[in-house]
């Protein structure tokens, strides 16, 4: 896998792209070349944060995409978690 930074907005967004695989082994479906963008936005008693991985490519990155949609999810609870105990 490779990233590379391509915005950064202090205390606001952070948006990177999130390349690898290979067209070489379709067991696992194609290369991969997509962004993951996360936003913090003020609400009232707190920040709300929003996560949005984009770019999939179907049917060649179906495998990849559902792989990663519970992974991402896995990691968004544990930041609530995480958020919850500093709160």
């Amino acid at each position: 896998m490779h990233c590379q930074v391509l915005e950064i907005e202090p205390r606001r967004k952070l948006v990177y792209s999130w390349k690898g695989g290979s067209d070489d082994n379709p067991e696992y479906g194609s290369k991969l070349d997509t962004v993951v963008t996360w936003t913090l936005t003020p609400v009232a008693g707190g920040t709300r944060l929003s996560m949005v991985h984009t770019g999939f490519r179907s049917p060649g990155n179906d495998f990849a995409y559902d792989m990663m949609g519970p992974g991402w999810g896995r990691i968004l609870e544990g930041i609530g978690r995480i958020a919850a105990d500093l709160g």
